[in-house]
């Protein structure tokens, strides 16, 4: 069993150790690139969403490069991700790719998870041991991404934060034990530290809110946090994959965590709406009490929760006075007009800001 998955953000680096640790044989599939994008247009309905045409296009990158598996995630409620997976095992068969999906979802994940054990001939131990790894390894690239989005804008040498972050991220992807990890991230933390400038002070700071790929992948947002870092300015997400899990691991946690999200979000949202559109106005509202000078707010095109969320926002900015910018994304969007947008905001920003003081 050859098994690929798609990426998003640093998801790869847990994934591919859980899986190696089973002793499957792994083939990660390249970075999400232009020819991603590509592959998954050529091949996805016309109207499904950008997130899906990439994860579709990093699959059939990983099964040309000899995968005979694919395994993702699944989903609930009203939002087209619970349906990547049926949908694109229906695709590929009409491709011609003949190739086995699985898809870890809902109450059948713990079937699902005892059938890749069996399949590993491997112990309940030994998938705790992979998995617990696996997880320790995301927790440590989540918490040196949130570093760097907040010491970019501080760099002494421009490029300098992002090339320790990248060489981190390899020290923990080819770490080996707990010990080892601890060790890299922290190196790589300080390593960070040194590089930034204590006495400077970004100068604005912003929120990012919307749909969890948009925000995590750096090629589907066109590296937004980059591009505004490289201003001077400290970025805040929303949503990192590390705690979106802790978020939802238990029917009990996830829902206190929906009820968390649904009292901020009221009275703009007052029930689930599917994806993250409650988390989306939720998280904008909290920014706007921590103090946030402007929010920006990114979706892929026809996704309907944040849709939704997008429907409430002009309401929201009247009474709460927080200025917002929206970014609809797809495979047609192009950078030199996103960055234009950027910079008008981010000029906006500061000039009210100035007035303010």
């Amino acid at each position: 069993m050859k098994i690929t998955y798609p990426n998003m953000g640093n998801l790869g680096i847990a994934v591919k150790c859980a899986l190696a640790g089973l002793r499957f044989e792994v083939v990660p599939p390249p970075p999400v690139t232009k020819a991603t994008a590509a592959i998954g247009a050529r091949f996805a309905p016309e109207g499904a969403c950008y997130p899906f045409k990439l994860v579709l296009g990093n699959v059939i990158e990983g099964l040309e490069q000899g995968a005979d598996t694919v395994i993702m995630l699944g989903g609930e409620g009203p939002c087209r991700f619970g349906y990547f997976g049926h949908l694109m095992g229906e695709i590929l068969r009409d491709a011609g790719y003949r190739c086995r999906i699985i898809v870890l979802e809902g109450e059948e994940i713990f079937q699902q998870l005892d059938a890749l054990r069996v399949a590993a001939n491997a112990t309940w131990a030994e998938v705790y041991k992979a998995v617990k790894l696996g997880w320790a390894k995301i927790c440590a690239a989540d918490r040196i991404e949130s570093v760097v989005h907040r010491c970019r804008p501080l760099e002494r040498k421009t490029g300098q934060v992002t090339k320790i972050f990248g060489s981190g991220l390899i020290a923990i992807d080819k770490a080996m034990d707990r010990e080892t990890l601890v060790r890299e991230e922290e190196n790589t933390l300080q390593a960070i530290r040194q590089a930034v400038e204590s006495k400077r002070k970004p100068v604005l700071k912003i929120g990012l809110v919307g749909d969890i790929y948009m925000l995590i992948e750096p090629y589907a947002n066109y590296r937004v946090e980059e591009f505004l870092n490289g201003m001077g300015i400290e970025v805040c997400r929303s949503i990192f994959i590390s705690g979106w899990i802790k978020n939802h691991l238990g029917k009990i946690k996830a829902y206190l965590h929906k009820q968390s999200l649904l009292k901020d979000a009221f009275p703009y949202l007052t029930d689930f709406v599917g994806g993250h559109g409650v988390d989306t106005v939720a998280n904008t509202i909290r920014y706007y009490r921590q103090g946030f000078d402007g929010i920006i707010h990114i979706l892929p095109m026809t996704c309907m929760p944040e849709i939704v969320a997008q429907s409430v926002t002009p309401k929201l900015r009247q009474e709460s006075g927080i200025p917002v910018l929206t970014l609809v994304l797809d495979e047609h969007s192009a950078s030199a007009g996103l960055y234009s947008r950027l910079e008008a905001f981010a000029d906006m920003l500061l000039r009210r800001k100035v007035m303010y003081i």
